[in-house]
C-alpha cells in the first residue's frame, strides 16, 4: 500500500516561482498517484486562481476544504503554504511536513535570504531540499554557480534545476499545465523528474 506524504512548497519571498512549483509537482504526482493541492494563503490564493479555469488533472482546495478532505484523502497532499518573511511562523507550518520544497532563484537576493530560513528548517530537523527556479539559459552559469554555492554549504538540492521559460507564464494565464504551451515539453520534463526524486528518492 502506498505510503501518503504530505509536501509543503513554501518560500520566504514571492517570485520565485512557488506556486507554479505547487502546481506542476502536483500534476506530475498525480501521474504516478493521486495528489491533491491545498492553498494556505487566504489573502492571495493563487493556486486556486490557477486551477478556477477549471483545467488541472487534481484536485486544488482551499485551506478550509483541504484540511477536511485531508483526514480521509488516501493520496499524496502537496500545501501551497504563503510566502512569508515571518521565519518563525514558516517554521511551525512545516514541521509536520515529510518534505518541504524550497523553491527560490539563482539571483544573489534570493540565495542570501534562504540561507536563513535553511538554518532554521535544519535546526528543526525538518527534511528539505531546495529547488532552483527560473534558470537563465547557456551560456548564463548562474544557475550552476548557484547549485554548486549551495552544495558547498551542504544545503541539500533537487538534481534538477527548472529553467525559464515564457511557457509558464502562458500556462498560468490559461490554468493549464506547461506542457501544452509551445516550448513547454521539456520544462515538464523537469517536474516529472523532480516528481521522481520525491517519490523514489
Amino acid at each position: 500500500m502506498m505510503q501518503r506524504m504530505d509536501i509543503m512548497v513554501t518560500a520566504l519571498k514571492g517570485g520565485v516561482g512557488k506556486t507554479t512549483t505547487a502546481i506542476h509537482l502536483a500534476a506530475a504526482i498525480h501521474e504516478e498517484h493521486p495528489a491533491m493541492l491545498v492553498d494556505m494563503d487566504t489573502g492571495n490564493p493563487g493556486s486556486l486562481s490557477w486551477a478556477a479555469h477549471g483545467k488541472l488533472p487534481f484536485p486544488v482546495l482551499d485551506l478550509a476544504e483541504g484540511t477536511k478532505r485531508y483526514y480521509t484523502w488516501e493520496g499524496h497532499t502537496l500545501w501551497d503554504a504563503p510566502a512569508s518573511p515571518d521565519r518563525d511562523r514558516l517554521v511551525s507550518a512545516v514541521t509536520s511536513a515529510d518534505l518541504v520544497v524550497v523553491p527560490t532563484t539563482s539571483e544573489a537576493l534570493s540565495l542570501s535570504s534562504l540561507r536563513f530560513f535553511l538554518d532554521l528548517l535544519a535546526q528543526h530537523h525538518v527534511n528539505h531540499r531546495v529547488l532552483l527556479t527560473m534558470v537563465p539559459p547557456r551560456p548564463s552559469r548562474r544557475g550552476e554557480q548557484a547549485r554548486e554555492a549551495l552544495e558547498r554549504a551542504g544545503v541539500p538540492v533537487f538534481a534538477r534545476s527548472i529553467r525559464r521559460s515564457v511557457a509558464f507564464q502562458d500556462s498560468a494565464l490559461v490554468g493549464g499545465l506547461v506542457f501544452e504551451e509551445r516550448n513547454g515539453m521539456a520544462r515538464w520534463f523537469d517536474y516529472q523528474e523532480i516528481a521522481k526524486e520525491i517519490l523514489h528518492g
